[in-house]
């Protein structure tokens, strides 16, 4: 975008790289765009609520894969797509879906369990390929790492404690991880 119009929405400089780009990572633009958004919608009279939200890499500890920002690059453009499309339904709120190859809109009263009324749950499936490589690339605390004695004692000296402190920090979540990875 305009570095200078940027700035005055910012109301301060904009970071840049090393070869004179923004610094996206340091700029809240789902933020922005959400203002932006429910100040376009509230102009035309309609309240729409919009919820931000930028989930980095590193909630699933690894880096993104070229499918992954392939894979974002569609949900986008779908979302453009379906914002666009005046004879869409979003009453009620609508997310885009990647099915079958192709983007779908899903209205979220279908995500909806009628018994539970809460979203329903969807399973990865863990015998898939996809499965695997994305597992394979994770770095993650498993409960082997804590039995084994070696291993505990290079995970503490890196993460700067004692075996006792770090089991006491890091073990539960390394129990809750590997349960959740054996569902």
């Amino acid at each position: 975008g305009d570095m200078k119009e940027l700035e005055k929405t910012l109301g301060r400089k904009v970071p840049v790289d090393a070869a004179g780009h923004p610094r996206l990572a340091e700029i809240p633009l789902a933020r922005m765009l959400v203002d932006e958004l429910t100040a376009r919608f509230s102009a035309r009279g309609d309240e729409t609520i919009f919820v931000p939200q930028t989930l980095g890499y590193m909630l699933r500890c690894a880096p993104p894969t070229p499918f992954d920002m392939a894979y974002c690059r569609d949900l986008g453009h779908g979302a453009m797509r379906l914002l666009r499309d005046h004879q869409q339904d979003l009453s009620g709120g609508v997310m885009v879906t990647l099915q079958g190859g192709n983007l779908r809109p899903m209205s979220f009263a279908d995500m909806i369990d009628p018994a539970t009324n809460r979203t329903r749950i969807r399973r990865v499936d863990l015998d898939s390929d996809s499965y695997r490589v994305a597992r394979a690339y994770m770095i993650r605390l498993e409960r082997g790492d804590l039995t084994d004695p070696d291993m505990l004692a290079k995970l503490a000296r890196a993460a700067n404690l004692d075996v006792r402190q770090f089991e006491d920090r890091y073990g539960v979540a390394a129990t809750r991880l590997s349960e959740t990875a054996d569902d």
